[in-house]
């Protein structure tokens, strides 16, 4: 009951555990003359459970009125979720779903329901919030994503497929419903790449080609001006860049294949020695590390940073591991790595319709000039700030957001999320936009502070300018990612 009403759990005394229990023997002694029997089989169970299994332990200080609690909570809110499946809780499920309190026990009852016929009162459940308010629709989804496990979605693919179209309506829709806050439109994104984003997935969860996700810039002359009020003219041929940052789920494949495990994706002798774990070169980041902007930072965060691995360093985090959050956490070589292997992996793609470019990193001009679609604007999208159109520290999600999620955030058909979400990795140097620089403008040594471009979700809204440009070594950090282009090869 106490679980019921959202109150704190203060434990269970000795008599209600035996009432407990014995209600749940009386099943198998219900005749008058099995009394004994109940009893023995109850002192049995209540000795197993206070005594040898750990499932209870005492919580109070009075010896003569003991009282017991969970040690475990996640056990606790199990049970309490185990026990709402069934129909006739359907109502009182309604009402608690939105209640953070219920949270973890609502999924772990869909999560468990082991049976076709428990698994209807989830189904059921999940139709109705379907139907309800924003926050009703996001949990009905939410619900559906904890029975993925179950293997049950062929046998409901009507429900994943309402769920997720208003999920797309909520989120990454042109026009969002206009019901839902900005939080529950983050939560409605999160949901649908839970369920399967058809912007990056199939129906059967194969994966569709990047190449389908690129945006194609003509050849021309452009004036670009950075921030530095560095003034260039500059005539850049066709190339192609990324919509969307790169994904969780789309860096994953490139883990997955075996990325960091095979050498020709790392084609400097510097990246080949971050992967190896190369001592004199670890100690080599170290030192730049100490000296840099990472000058604050403890020993030990600083070994964290530089070390090598075998994965983005942030996935172990709710907060930005969502299928279709962009990756974090990871560095300059990792990128370029990503980048080498999408170019084998769509050999044929650039044979035919980009002969003579490959994958990889934007140049800072490349960046800017998608930015500014060709034209002086400020931003990607015109020359005056808006609100709601960009994840950045005035939105106060406080975390990053799924791509494209903010639609109106650039020029028509543009690529997205040009201004905020997270910082993104170039090609290039961080040095002055004047030609007599050209020759300085690829990485040649860990000391180079690579161009950083397109502010982030923690950053002020004016970084997020098509002008600002933001620099660091060539290590990871949490709001910090990448797109690719598509373009000559350097």
């Amino acid at each position: 009951q106490e679980e019921q009403d959202g109150d704190r759990f203060v434990g269970l005394d000795d008599t209600t555990i035996e009432g407990l229990i014995k209600g749940y023997y009386q099943r198998s002694f219900p005749h008058p003359s099995q009394r004994k029997a109940l009893d023995e089989a109850t002192i049995r169970a209540k000795y197993r459970l206070l005594q040898s299994n750990g499932l209870l332990h005492e919580s109070g200080n009075n010896a003569a009125a003991p009282s017991y609690d969970f040690p475990h909570r996640l056990f606790q809110q199990f049970l309490a979720g185990l026990y709402l499946l069934h129909d006739h809780f359907h109502q009182e499920c309604v009402g608690l779903v939105t209640n953070a309190h219920w949270r973890i026990s609502l999924n772990l009852m869909a999560n468990y329901a082991p049976h076709p016929d428990r698994q209807s009162v989830v189904f059921s459940l999940v139709q109705t919030l379907l139907h309800g308010t924003p926050a009703q629709q996001i949990r009905g989804a939410e619900l559906l994503v904890a029975m993925t496990a179950l293997h049950v979605r062929r046998s409901r693919r009507d429900l994943w497929q309402q769920a997720t179209n208003i999920m797309i309506a909520l989120s990454v829709a042109d026009s969002p419903d206009p019901r839902a806050t900005l939080p529950e439109r983050l939560a409605a994104g999160l949901a649908l790449g839970a369920l399967g984003d058809p912007r990056f997935v199939q129906p059967d969860d194969a994966p569709i080609p990047i190449t389908e996700r690129l945006v194609e810039l003509p050849a021309g002359t452009f004036d670009l001006e950075n921030d530095d009020n560095q003034h260039r003219r500059i005539s850049l041929p066709r190339f192609w860049i990324g919509r969307f940052l790169v994904t969780n789920a789309e860096y994953r494949q490139f883990v997955e294949a075996g990325g960091y495990q095979d050498e020709r994706w790392w084609r400097t002798a510097d990246a080949r020695r971050w992967l190896s774990g190369d001592p004199d070169f670890i100690e080599q980041l170290r030192i730049i590390a100490k000296t840099g902007y990472l000058s604050s930072f403890s020993d030990e965060q600083i070994t964290q940073i530089i070390r090598p691995g075998t994965m983005p360093g942030f996935w172990a985090d709710q907060r930005s591991n969502g299928a279709t959050q962009p990756v974090v956490g990871i560095n300059w070589w990792e990128a370029s790595a990503y980048c080498a292997w999408l170019s084998d992996q769509h050999e044929a793609w650039l044979t035919q319709n980009a002969p003579g470019m490959e994958f990889r990193l934007p140049s800072d001009f490349e960046w800017e000039r998608a930015a500014r679609n060709g034209d002086g604007r400020e931003y990607p999208w015109g020359n005056e700030w808006r609100e709601g159109v960009a994840n950045t520290s005035k939105t106060q999600l406080n975390q990053t957001s799924p791509v494209g999620m903010f639609q109106v955030g650039t020029w028509p058909g543009g690529p997205l999320d040009l201004t905020g979400n997270v910082w993104e990795w170039t090609n290039s140097v961080y040095v002055d936009y004047h030609a007599d620089y050209d020759n300085q403008r690829l990485y040649t040594t860990p000391e180079n502070r690579m161009s950083l471009r397109g502010g982030s979700w923690y950053a002020d809204h004016q970084l997020g300018r098509c002008a600002v440009r933001n620099d660091g070594h060539p290590f990871p950090a949490h709001y910090l990612g990448f797109r690719v282009v598509v373009a000559s090869i350097v």
